[in-house]
């Protein structure tokens, strides 16, 4: 055995434990990589999971104050008779009331109310046919009276409006006549009401 062999010889247990330390550090080093690689993984795992879970809190949050927003709009709608049952007869003696606080009136007064119809079509056209149970109502209350003057009409539909439970407008009125005893009007005031249970789907959606 020559020389060299002999000092290989010698030395081969120490290389094969400097051989293992080297094995076994690359392991440590690597295994040190995966593990950091891994927890930072984890983290941001963790960090977008939290962010989800605050950007749901906050949707639940904005979806509650919502509900809270259209509790309080759909209570008020219902204090003034928008939504709910039609209170058509108290109308008809809110109107008369109305009418009879003008005072003495020389000429021919008349009233009616209409039956109900769907909102959006043609009174005349659906005359006699019954509205879906959940559509949005129009109640034409139509009146024909003589002998008062313009003010006094704008103060009969104005008490009206005070007294009435339900939104209406004016939907047209025609006056004729003018004499220096007052004048003839006729007008039809329309009432919009929602029943309770209702499902309005909003203009454009399927």
């Amino acid at each position: 055995m020559n020389p060299t062999a002999r000092i290989f010889h010698g030395a081969r247990r120490g290389l094969a434990i400097l051989a293992g330390v080297v094995v076994f550090t690359l392991i440590v080093v690597l295994g040190g990589v995966f593990l950091r690689a891994q927890m930072e993984q984890d983290r941001l795992d963790a960090q977008a999971s939290i962010s989800g879970w605050h950007n749901q809190l906050t949707q639940k949050k904005d979806d509650l104050e919502n509900i809270a927003r259209h509790i309080a709009e759909y209570d008020a709608l219902k204090q003034k008779g928008v939504v709910g049952r039609a209170e058509r007869e108290a109308w008809v003696e809110q109107f008369v009331a109305a009418k009879e606080a003008l005072g003495p009136i020389p000429g021919r007064f008349t009233y009616s109310l209409a039956p109900p119809v769907a909102m959006g079509t043609d009174p005349q056209a659906v005359e006699g046919a019954a509205p879906p149970p959940d559509a949005a109502l129009m109640h034409d209350l139509a009146f024909e009276i003589e002998g008062l003057h313009e003010e006094e009409l704008l103060r009969l539909i104005r008490d009206f409006r005070s007294k009435a439970k339900g939104q209406f407008r004016v939907e047209r009125c025609q006056l004729e006549s003018p004499l220096p005893t007052g004048m003839s009007a006729k007008c039809v005031l329309r009432f919009f009401t929602l029943p309770d249970d209702a499902h309005i789907v909003p203009p454009g959606a399927q």
